[in-house]
């Protein structure tokens, strides 16, 4: 019997490390998040590629606004601050399939933190070019407190700022739900991933309730639009009870999907992880506007900010 060689032995036993890493790009880069994640529960060595491919691919997305890319989330965990908005939203699309990328950053952070992130970002070279109450802009709802724009040369970050100690409640006021997905320093969440990730989302009942869905609102949902985004009604999704209006929703339910970027498959969202990525234990949201504002809740002694 010939002696296998130590080359053919090593494909035999693990094919997959033969494989160059462009090969394994392309691949991964006609693939959404969510079915990356499937793929990397098939064995540890598929899990090990992806994780790769889900750090470079928010590298990419990072090395447009800093020339470290890794410095963008170290900003990120030292300000407890998220990325959400289209930013968030591209890291959900495939990478190779995606016709669009985002034209600028949205950094969402708490008060008390302003400052701190404001001073990182202007060690990166970003100068303040405007600061406006968002009553001038197309954000007139609950938890928004001022938007501070950022550039340097021809890239932009826009640094939205929540009334509440902690950044994340803002973005379940969004007018669809399309954009309320959100990238922490290590993880990524998205809240409707059967319709996100479909290419589907649902209008934000609150904007067109209270008149809010002025020209700003109307633009947005337009690019978005373009972009081949279908907007539904909440009768095309009964099927999918998660995706109602109706529905209460937690971050910690069984609908979010939460990825963690260096340890696919999908991450755990109990209370506790919540509580170490965003400084709360829980958050309640719901898409409707009974009265005059949609509904954003927190649970029993939920609004605990992290030291």
């Amino acid at each position: 019997m010939n002696p296998v060689c130590p080359s053919c032995a090593h494909f035999m036993s693990d094919p997959s490390q033969c494989l160059p890493l462009e090969l394994w790009r392309y691949v991964f880069g006609h693939l959404q998040l969510d079915d990356l994640v499937c793929f990397s529960a098939t064995c540890k060595s598929f899990s090990k590629h992806v994780c790769r491919y889900v750090l470079f691919q928010r590298r990419h997305l990072a090395s447009r606004f800093f020339r470290d890319p890794d410095k963008l989330f170290r900003i990120l965990y030292a300000c407890q601050a998220i990325i959400s908005g289209s930013g968030a939203l591209y890291l959900l699309q495939p990478l190779l399939a995606t016709s669009w990328i985002p034209n600028d950053l949205d950094i969402y952070v708490s008060q008390d933190n302003l400052h701190l992130l404001l001073a990182a970002l202007s060690i990166e070279g970003y100068g303040e070019v405007q600061s406006s109450p968002v009553r001038v802009k197309s954000y007139l709802w609950p938890h928004f407190h001022s938007t501070v724009t950022l550039t340097r040369a021809e890239q932009t970050i826009d640094v939205v700022v929540s009334t509440t100690s902690t950044g994340i409640f803002p973005i379940f006021h969004f007018h669809s739900t399309l954009l309320m997905n959100f990238v922490t320093h290590d993880s990524i969440c998205c809240t409707y991933p059967h319709l996100t990730l479909r290419g589907l989302s649902l209008i934000h009942p609150f904007s067109a309730h209270n008149t809010i869905l002025n020209r700003a609102s109307i633009d947005a949902l337009l690019k978005y639009h373009h972009r081949g985004f279908v907007y539904l009604t909440c009768y095309h999704i009964d099927g999918h009870c998660r995706s109602s209006k109706h529905t209460t929703r937690k971050l910690t339910d069984k609908s979010c999907m939460w990825v963690v970027t260096k340890s696919a498959p999908f991450a755990p969202h109990t209370r506790h992880d919540i509580y170490a990525r965003l400084g709360i234990v829980n958050a309640l949201w719901r898409c409707h506007a009974p009265n005059r504002f949609g509904t954003v809740n927190m649970e029993d002694n939920v609004y605990i900010k992290r030291s």
